[in-house]
């Protein structure tokens, strides 16, 4: 997925990583070049029934932090039940040497 690709101001603000899609077609293309193939890889897509999605910055920002929004609850649900076992094996360990003694 792509953004801004025909802003200059993006494309040097994040080092062409904004033309995502060319980068995964074209891994070893210098990223000054992305522009300039751009078009081409949109022109195939569409002949062949290929999504290309490009989104406005505005809208990339918002995919974005609501990524970032919904990794970071997932790992805090992660750690919270990981803490939540480590309680509840160190509790029943503590059960194991009571009963022992």
């Amino acid at each position: 997925m792509n953004w801004c690709e025909n802003q200059w101001w993006a494309h040097l603000a994040t080092g062409f990583l904004n033309l995502q899609i060319e980068h995964h077609w074209f891994p070893q293309c210098p990223p000054f070049a992305y522009p300039e193939v751009q078009p081409l890889i949109a022109e195939y897509c569409q002949k062949n029934n290929i999504e290309y999605r490009c989104l406005g910055f505005g809208e990339a920002c918002k995919k974005m932090f609501k990524g970032l929004t919904d990794t970071a609850r997932e790992e805090l649900q992660l750690r919270k039940q990981k803490r939540a076992d480590r309680l509840a094996a160190a509790e029943a360990e503590g059960a194991d040497t009571k009963k022992a003694k």
